[in-house]
């Protein structure tokens, strides 16, 4: 039976904390691990909160984790994340035909996973649509581990800028840490954050630019709702 870890999530951007959270599903997952970006229309819309393009979130997660393996998904879907892991196009483990998959998640996707863990109709989904495409599998088993959420970046932490955070800190900041110390123009601290040395300066300006523009298009957008409210 093979055994594949499930990252999903938005990483915008991705941080040290997760950087800690793939090498947990590395040393769990014998025969690897897949980030998904999960890359909803409504989701997207937001720029302020999902700034990154798919290319740049990619880059940064390879430039932490080089192991990992990246695709991309429209949303939460178990079945759909699975056949995108398993279709002929994408997949590396086709000599095997029994697959056991465990995904990592927080508090707030947690219920929705579980759920779908739970019901095999699910798996079959997926063992149904890949024997579509003549992938023949024998049986799909889904587990749900609730990430912690100290120490793997899920929870927003108020930057302290009176002094410089330890890097136990650090390992606990979430991607809205990152997006708060680049618009208060603490570069250092968001480099920091995401990993980034100064050799990287490229790929951190390349973040920064996109989420800068993410936070001034929902600035201006919220601009003219209210002087559209006042007409």
């Amino acid at each position: 039976m093979k055994n594949i870890g499930v990252i999903p999530g938005r990483f915008n951007p991705a941080t040290l904390a997760h950087a800690k959270l793939f090498k947990k599903a590395l040393a769990e997952n014998k025969d690897g691990v897949y980030v998904v970006l999960i890359r909803g229309v409504k989701s997207s819309a937001d720029t302020s909160r999902n700034p990154l393009d798919a290319k740049t979130q990619e880059q940064l997660i390879l430039h932490l984790t080089p192991e990992i393996d990246v695709i991309e998904a429209s949303a939460g879907s178990v079945p759909d994340i699975i056949y995108r892991i398993l279709s002929p196009d994408r997949s590396l483990f086709l000599g095997d035909n029994q697959y056991h998959f465990t995904f990592y998640c927080g508090n707030d996707r947690y219920a929705g996973y579980k759920r779908q863990a739970d019901t095999p109709a699910y798996a079959q989904e997926a063992i149904d649509a890949l024997k579509e495409d003549n992938v023949t599998i024998k049986s799909i088993s889904i587990d749900i581990e609730l990430i912690e959420r100290e120490g793997i970046g899920t929870v927003t932490k108020k930057i302290n800028y009176s002094r410089p955070p330890t890097d136990a800190e650090i390992t606990t900041y979430s991607a809205s840490a990152v997006r708060a110390a680049i618009i208060s123009g603490n570069d250092n601290l968001a480099m920091r954050i995401m990993g980034l040395e100064e050799n990287d300066e490229y790929l951190y300006q390349k973040i920064a630019r996109m989420i800068t523009k993410g936070m001034m298009e929902k600035i201006v957008h919220e601009k003219i709702n209210q002087i559209i409210e006042k007409i």
